[in-house]
């Protein structure tokens, strides 16, 4: 077989087990039932239907049995086999048979909780490859030689298919009839045959070819070739590859048969039966040994079932319990009573163990001769491979030996804890201890003792105990204190301390115990405490109190004093506070009622600017508009200013596209910049976030004032805005924006004050530029309101930098990044936007009590082609709109007899649906949200600007495009 092709050998290293439904284990221990890997999808069959649909359903599901069933009754299974045999090989024709002529009856079934060892050897003993798995007697499913053979490969085997082959090789020509090879296969009783051409390996016929190329197709199989239906090419290994591998091959490819060949030479067939055999000679091999190992083992083993009853002892259990014979223990419950010390302890164990988990205990048993014996246990359950428990096995050591060993130095071990925990007792107190016995001996004393009296330890090794109370006598001011103690019975004790006068001006306290040794007083017990300290502090504290006394009457007199200042302090800091919201009332409302005449003067006034006038009047009606902007801007920093001082300013930290931010800022203020001839750029100098949380208009607001000044206070040169990621607080994110710019610079003594109310460097800003000195004021209170900070560096006529700095709120490293490439988009308007179509003019209905700001609404609207009617209150709009059609509403919020909340309201409550705009001269932080909440569509706020106006206007009705852009 020299040129056999090297290509058509399989690449073994790729090969791999597919994956299962159920996780198998096995060991030489524990089998698996044949539930576990059974084949739970059966497909059944009439015993009338043709031959040729039963092969087209095996072919087309792939699989190799049908399970024959009539009226709810198992008949017979239908293999490829049967196929074989009975029907090609047969002499009818096969495409005229039913499956009740061919199939395999009786029917071999087996109980689905039968172990797997039972089963495979069930089918080797009556030569079959499959076997239908019956639970309470109802169809369960199928348990075939793949179905052993994959669960078995899960146990090491490392034989060669050399060792397991089958040598003897049927091989036949390629060119015979499929008739002739099933004749062949049949005679032999043969699974398959080689295909031989030109004296090469040419492929495989086996049962399946036959039942799907053949039967299924129902094609005649005396007319046809071998070559037409085998399979091809042939799926070989080498004989040294492993069995294991050999196997996972075969179920990769779904085959039950590999061709064994080396350097194009046949040398035999490897099967999923020589498979199956292999391992169970293997798994038997290793169970022997595994029971050998038991029966030898000097350790004392047992296993028990569910019910904690005995169901395996080995010999060294018998003979550490003088057993004679296994039935005093196998099968009865463990242990016993007749071998326990202690009965109850029996049921203690059996409790822990029906438990389930690991169980270690110490136990007091007896022999069968009544000898004591002492053993630990080790105990853990036996799980199937379902995870269920079914028994416990553990194992006993023998500790009698080391017992009472154990016992003795256990209590050798407590005498001599006691005595260190006594000696660090009394080298542990403050107190000095000194033991005498009955002979007036010194037993013991404390080195606090021997500080105390200022005494060596030289002295007390040789000094009997009157000896040595002489010593201390001899340092006492009041030694017969002292002496009278000692005159009594070592048996009595002292009720109170005795005081001791030290000539070292030091003072004691002494008590006295006996020492009591089994009942009998057998010496003393003296304790000295050294109370100098204690004596001294209390003469000190008596002298305290008596100069506190006298100092007593002073702190009431102070105390009175205080409590009436304090409550003058208290009556004008409430009267300070009230002043305070009173001014910033006050200064709300002066707000509100300005705005409602800046309307007129603003809105007019713009319009005059798009007039085609005289040059003098062009420049006056510009100086009107100018002085009007300006006007503008002071109330709305007095506005923000009296927000702040009357705490109505809050903030809403939300998610922010930062690069929306920065395109906002650079189409608002590079215009402005290029008005002056200034460079202006936003630089991205490190990699941003895309996203960030904080409250944009806030930040958009502080962005815009450190802008508008640099811009306003340069005259040639840059404003650049350098936008960076900076760490600190325990690397939390900030976000960086340093405004710098190249004009007129602040000197060191303004610099202090620049943060300051109503602060400008000088008069002459003032003059020159003009402003409240609110703005940095109010960006600094702002960036505080984000938990940020607002710092500024400058030099005079070169130029400043206001660095502000908030935190991000996000972790950089998990937000997409900022592309400074990348133009952001337009943003989108966050309140509802409803666009109208109509072909007729369209109809806006005004309500406004000002007659100037009815005068300009009224040429705006007609100037933009729409037809207005005005009403001068809300209730005037509610009839009104009752009785004619509106495309619009403008509906000012501060009316008479009904405002704008109430009117829009009742409108909404009246089913009017078009959209309503609130026009006002409120600007509190809320009056827009007030204004969605009563029903409005949208809000623009007094005085109305020109462009503000159509581009609020045009989203709900159409606006010439020329009018919006001009």
């Amino acid at each position: 077989m020299s040129g056999f092709e090297s290509n058509s050998h399989p690449v073994l290293a790729d090969s791999h087990m597919r994956s299962q439904e159920h996780h198998l284990l096995l060991s030489s221990k524990q089998w698996l039932q044949v539930r576990d890997i059974m084949t739970e999808r059966v497909r059944t069959i009439e015993p009338d239907t043709s031959v040729v649909s039963a092969a087209k359903v095996m072919a087309d599901n792939i699989i190799s049995c049908l399970v024959v069933k009539e009226n709810h009754t198992l008949l017979g299974i239908l293999t490829e086999t049967d196929l074989l045999k009975r029907a090609v090989n047969g002499t009818g024709d096969f495409r005229k048979m039913t499956v009740r002529q061919i199939m395999s009856q009786p029917l071999q079934t087996v109980e689905s909780h039968m172990s797997a060892l039972q089963a495979s050897r069930l089918m080797e003993e009556e030569g079959i490859r499959r076997l239908v798995v019956l639970n309470e007697g109802e169809l369960a499913g199928i348990v075939t030689q793949t179905d052993m053979v994959r669960a078995l490969t899960t146990y090491n085997m490392w034989k060669n298919v050399s060792d397991i082959m089958s040598s003897q090789v049927a091989v036949i020509a390629a060119s015979v009839n499929v008739k002739q090879g099933a004749e062949v296969m049949a005679r032999q009783n043969l699974s398959c045959i080689v295909a031989m051409e030109n004296d090469e390996a040419s492929g495989v016929f086996t049962e399946r070819d036959l039942l799907k190329r053949v039967i299924a197709m129902k094609r005649n199989p005396a007319r046809t070739s071998l070559r037409e239906v085998m399979s091809k090419p042939i799926v070989s290994v080498p004989p040294n590859c492993s069995v294991i591998t050999a196997s996972q091959l075969m179920d990769k490819r779904k085959i039950r048969r590999l061709v064994v060949m080396e350097d194009g030479v046949l040398h035999g067939l490897i099967t999923q039966t020589d498979v199956l055999r292999a391992m169970k000679d293997k798994l038997a091999a290793e169970q022997k040994k595994h029971r050998k190992l038991l029966e030898e083992s000097s350790n004392h083993v047992f296993t028990l079932d569910l019910e904690a009853n005995t169901r395996y002892i080995n010999p060294a259990f018998r003979e550490l319990f003088e057993l004679k014979i296994d039935d005093e223990f196998v099968g009865q419950p463990f242990l016993p009573d007749s071998y326990w010390q202690n009965h109850q302890d029996r049921n203690l164990l059996i409790d822990d163990l029906l438990k389930g988990g690991p169980t270690i205990k110490e136990l007091a048993l007896r022999s069968a001769s009544g000898k004591d014996l002492y053993v630990t246990l080790f105990a853990v359950c036996m799980r199937s491979v379902r995870g269920e428990i079914v028994g416990y096995q553990g194992v006993l050591y023998d500790v009698t030996a080391k017992k009472e060993l154990a016992t003795l130095r256990r209590m050798e071990q407590q005498i001599r804890d006691s005595e260190d925990l006594l000696r660090a007792t009394l080298e542990s107190t403050a107190d000095g201890i000194l033991v005498t016995d009955d002979k007036h001996l010194i037993s013991h004393c404390n080195q606090r003792f021997l500080e105390i009296w200022e005494l060596s330890e030289e002295l007390i090794s040789y000094e009997r105990a009157k000896s040595l109370f002489d010593v201390l006598l001899n340092r006492l001011k009041n030694p017969e204190a002292l002496r009278k103690l000692l005159r009594r019975s070592i048996s009595e004790s002292s009720n109170q301390p005795t005081v001791l006068h030290l000539t070292s001006d030091k003072i004691l306290e002494l008590w006295i115990r006996p020492l009591m040794r089994g009942g009998q007083p057998s010496g003393r017990v003296c304790n000295f405490r050294d109370i100098t300290i204690h004596r001294k502090t209390q003469d000190a504290l008596e002298q305290a109190r008596r100069e506190s006394m006298e100092a007593y009457k002073t702190i009431e007199q102070a105390n009175q004093q205080l409590a009436e200042a304090a409550e003058r302090a208290k009556l004008l800091a409430h009267q300070a506070m009230t002043a305070n919201r009173a001014k910033s009332e006050f200064l709300a409302n002066m707000s509100h009622e300005i705005r409602t005449p800046m309307n007129a003067i603003v809105g007019f006034s713009e319009l005059l600017e798009r007039e085609d006038l005289e040059p003098e009047h062009k420049k006056f009606a510009n100086t009107i508009a100018q002085s009007g902007r300006n006007l503008l801007q002071l109330i709305d920093d007095i506005l923000d200013f009296s927000k702040i001082e009357a705490g109505k300013l809050t903030t809403e930290i939300i998610e922010t596209d930062l690069g929306q931010l920065l395109e906002g800022m650079d189409s608002l203020l590079r215009p402005k910049a290029h008005e002056k001839g200034l460079q202006f750029e936003i630089l991205q100098c490190d990699e941003l976030p895309k996203l960030i949380e904080t409250d944009p208009t806030r930040l958009r607001q502080c962005l815009i004032n450190l802008l508008s000044n640099a811009i306003k206070f340069t005259d040639t040169g840059h404003v650049y805005v350098n936008v960076s990621m900076e760490y600190r607080d325990r690397n939390r994110a900030f976000i960086r924006f340093d405004v710098e710019d190249t004009g007129i610079g602040i000197g060191p003594e303004q610099q202090e004050t620049i943060f300051d109310v109503f602060s400008q460097a000088d008069s002459s800003t003032t003059r020159k530029f003009g402003g409240t000195g609110l703005g940095l004021a109010i960006t600094r209170q702002l960036a505080e309101l984000l938990g940020g900070t607002l710092t500024m560096s400058s030099q005079m006529n070169r130029g400043s930098v206001f660095s502000l700095i908030i935190p991000a709120n996000v972790k950089p490293d998990e937000q997409p990044s900022l592309d400074k490439y990348e133009q952001a988009n337009e943003i989108q308007d966050e309140l509802p936007v409803e666009i109208h179509e109509t072909g007729s003019k369209i109809r806006v209905l005004v309500a406004e009590d000002n007659p100037a700001n009815q005068m300009l609404i009224d040429l705006l609207l007609r100037r933009a082609g729409l037809e207005s009617i005005l009403v001068g209150d809300g209730q005037e709009a509610v009839e009104k709109a009752a009785s004619e059609d509106f495309d619009l509403i403008l509906m000012d919020i501060q009316m008479p007899r009904m405002n704008g909340y109430e009117a829009t309201r009742e409108l909404r409550r009246n089913g009017f649906e078009k959209p309503i705009i609130a026009v006002t001269a409120h600007a509190m932080v809320g009056d827009a949200e007030k204004c969605l909440e009563a029903g409005c569509n949208n809000y623009i706020s007094k005085p109305v600007k020109r462009d503000v106006f159509y581009t609020i206007l045009a989203k709900y009705v159409n606006l010439p495009k020329a009018l919006i852009e001009e």
